[in-house]
């Protein structure tokens, strides 16, 4: 939920520790960003009800503990070549078990780096970029040529009013949905036939990240 709502790397993803996420933001410290900078992402209100959600089902560790804690992490003292490694893995892992779980249910293809993508355009579309591009970790260069897709402001608030199934929230973007389903056109086959699915995008963004 991360990456979905918040707009955080996959590495920094792996990189978080409960105790990083406090007073209604994610405090990423240098040593877990890209850039090496510190800097704050702030929780919105949906992906805090996820959080909830996840510890009231008893998936929270000890605060120092990782949030995604599918591999342990090297010793300290291992050299950063390892620590390269094993921090490789964990995102391969997380992009074969969460991305490709989504994608079976979903029924269509989801790019590596598509759910950071989808975050920051709708925090531009609602918050402009120039505090986005704070958030996130790049400059607005980068997020204009890599990150930007078509989205509407509506389509903004209700990416941010996306709750855990329970919520009824859920409801009526999921009948919107449907309904635009029946009207898109089909992927032509020639379209189909070149590979046209997004996912050559999706493998560039990544590479920029």
């Amino acid at each position: 939920m991360f990456q979905l709502f918040c707009g955080v790397r996959n590495r920094e993803g792996i990189r978080l520790q409960w105790q990083d996420v406090v007073e209604g933001e994610i405090r990423l410290f240098s040593a877990k960003t890209k850039t090496n900078v510190s800097r704050s992402v702030p929780v919105p209100a949906n992906a805090a009800a996820w959080i909830d959600a996840l510890r009231a089902r008893g998936l929270q560790t000890p605060p120092e503990g990782l949030i995604y804690p599918s591999t342990p992490l090297p010793p300290t003292d291992a050299a950063p070549s390892v620590f390269e490694r094993e921090e490789m893995r964990r995102v391969s892992h997380f992009n074969a078990h969460c991305l490709k779980a989504a994608q079976r249910r979903l029924g269509f293809k989801i790019p590596a780096n598509a759910l950071r993508k989808t975050a920051i355009s709708a925090m531009v579309k609602l918050h402009g970029r120039a505090k986005t591009s704070d958030w996130c970790g790049h400059d607005e260069a980068v997020e204009a040529a890599h990150y930007l897709t078509l989205i509407s402001e509506q389509d903004a608030r209700d990416f941010f009013g996306i709750m855990p199934p329970s919520a009824a929230a859920n409801v009526r973007i999921f009948k919107r949905e449907a309904k635009a389903s029946k009207t898109r056109p089909k992927a032509s086959k020639s379209a189909k036939a070149s590979g046209d699915d997004g996912g050559g995008q999706g493998a560039a963004d990544s590479a920029v990240g």
